[in-house]
């Protein structure tokens, strides 16, 4: 594989190269191109987000590819959440054409960002049985994944077969 183009990565429409950022908890679209100089069975498509506490990959299914073709493959992966106390990092995308002998590798580092806002919910609690016309406690626990402060902020839970909904003030969230 290579040859003619050699192979063009891509994340999110940007080529690698061009330093593209990517923020945690989104899902990103790795586009890989490339011109095989070989005919071969069996190619995979592989790429991994290498981070300091966790690693995630996709893999295409296995595909024949004929000398001189151009071939085009997009995988989606979900950017794990690998920053605690700092606001940004590196993390590896590597890239791995795999298939019938030969092997084609490469890796890129992006940048990773903490998103400003990010309201997780954790947890949510109810009890397994009501009785009509009373009321009855819901739980929430919430963590703030974001590097900003989250003010004023409100849950708001909801039984819409019944046309029931409540605000709750939670304040604050560091």
């Amino acid at each position: 594989v290579g040859g003619d183009g050699g192979i063009n990565v891509e994340v999110d429409g940007v080529n690698v190269n061009a330093n593209p950022a990517i923020v945690v908890g989104d899902t990103i679209t790795v586009r890989i191109e490339f011109t095989s100089n070989v005919n071969a069975s069996d190619i995979t498509v592989e790429v991994e987000l290498e981070g300091d506490r966790e690693d995630v990959s996709v893999e295409t299914r296995a595909f024949d590819v004929e000398q001189g073709q151009r071939y085009v493959k997009s995988l989606r992966l979900d950017v794990p959440f690998d920053l605690k106390d700092t606001l940004s990092g590196d993390v590896t995308l590597n890239v791995d054409i795999n298939g019938d002998g030969f092997r084609t590798e490469d890796s890129f580092t992006l940048r990773l960002q903490r998103a400003p806002f990010d309201a997780s919910i954790k947890a949510v609690s109810v009890p397994q049985t009501v009785k009509a016309g009373e009321l009855f406690p819901v739980d929430v626990v919430l963590k703030n994944l974001g590097y900003s402060n989250l003010d004023d902020l409100s849950v708001t839970a909801s039984i819409p077969a019944l046309g029931l909904e409540r605000t709750a003030f939670f304040g604050d969230l560091v």
